[in-house]
């Protein structure tokens, strides 16, 4: 069983400081994670979870024999 906790994502333009780059590479680990799952639900042989840590991390819960679930808790809140 394995947990990913994926918070901190932010919008670039209400980051500050070092947040900045943080924001940055969440954003990079996020479009990598989009990437690797579009490449499974196409059916392709090669899957790039070597784009980032966080793909790295969660090839054998995306890919191969296993049931992964996907909670997203979003606000389309201005604000937040």
């Amino acid at each position: 069983l394995q947990l990913a906790e994926l918070a901190g994502f932010e919008v670039t333009s209400k980051a500050k400081g070092q947040s900045v780059q943080e924001t940055k590479i969440i954003h990079k680990s996020f479009s990598a994670l989009g990437n690797v799952i579009k490449s499974l639900t196409e059916g392709n042989q090669y899957a790039p979870y070597r784009e980032s840590k966080l793909t790295s991390v969660l090839k054998d819960a995306l890919g191969g024999n296993c049931k992964s679930t996907l909670f997203i808790t979003a606000s389309p809140s201005s604000y937040n």
